[in-house]
């Protein structure tokens, strides 16, 4: 993966614009709904014989975190073109009933994320578990909660979980 060291509106079109018109669509709203809240890009390419794919990542320039990251790219043997959005979801307790009320889409991406291993002593997240609907997880947010395949409404929510998790670590 190469970093991209000078991002222009032309690089961040370029790695939505093999997507499907829908999910291109959905990729240019969550960027410019980052962009709304004043989130830093940093942005990642892989142009292998394989196929194009990039990672937009959105960080909380005060904090220093990610807080999303869009990841766009083709598959390697049928060129298929993917969306996928990696929420670094840390706060779940804090708002756990707009999580509970979700569609049941991203409840199961959420409590489907891997559990924490504890492979690095310096992850910050390591004691950030979180209880739904009665159960107790510790997530690995290496791997992070992955979305795909949401349609526009679930995506207007996955949208205000960001802004709950941004809200949060902007008042630390």
């Amino acid at each position: 993966m190469a970093i991209v060291k000078h991002i222009t509106e032309a690089i961040i079109r370029e790695a939505m614009e093999f997507l499907p018109p829908v999910e291109q669509e959905i990729a240019n709203n969550l960027h410019e709904f980052a962009v709304s809240l004043g989130l830093k890009i940093e942005m990642r390419s892989n142009l292998q014989k394989a196929g194009r794919g990039y990672y937009l990542e959105y960080i909380i320039k005060k904090a220093k975190r990610k807080l999303f990251t869009i990841h766009t790219h083709e598959q390697y043997k049928t060129g298929a073109a993917i969306l996928r959005v990696k929420a670094n979801l840390f706060s779940i307790d804090v708002y756990r009933e707009s999580v509970e009320q979700s569609p049941f889409v991203i409840k199961q991406s959420i409590k489907g994320t891997l559990n924490c291993a504890k492979c690095k002593a310096s992850c910050f997240a390591k004691d950030r578990n979180y209880t739904l609907d009665g159960v107790n997880y510790d997530p690995c947010y290496g791997g992070g909660h992955y979305f795909q395949n949401l349609d526009a409404s679930e995506w207007d929510v996955l949208k205000e979980l960001i802004v709950h998790e941004y809200h949060v670590i902007t008042a630390i």
